[in-house]
């Protein structure tokens, strides 16, 4: 999976990470890592949403997903909690 360092930025800022904490920091050693061979096949997610990357890693690892029936307010509580979580464990 990859981004720009302009992506991963935003989505750093919307966890309410700052410029000083470490997943800032780490930034541009995490990217150049991903251009290891290792890492063969990327998928670009700067224009995509979340269940669009979700989809395509199934698709592209050749599992069938589930529907989501969850509601659109479920999900955002969801989210919501999920980066709740994320703030509490990592600040």
């Amino acid at each position: 999976m990859a981004a720009s360092p302009q992506t991963v930025q935003k989505r750093l800022r919307k966890r309410l990470e700052g410029k000083n904490s470490w997943a800032y920091q780490q930034i541009d050693k995490r990217l150049n890592s991903l251009a290891n061979n290792a890492f063969k096949e990327h998928i670009q997610t700067d224009m995509m949403t979340i269940e669009e990357v979700v989809e395509t890693i199934a698709n592209r690892s050749g599992i069938t997903l589930l529907p989501d029936r969850r509601s659109n307010l479920t999900k955002i509580s969801d989210r919501l909690f999920v980066k709740m979580k994320e703030i509490r464990l990592f600040k």
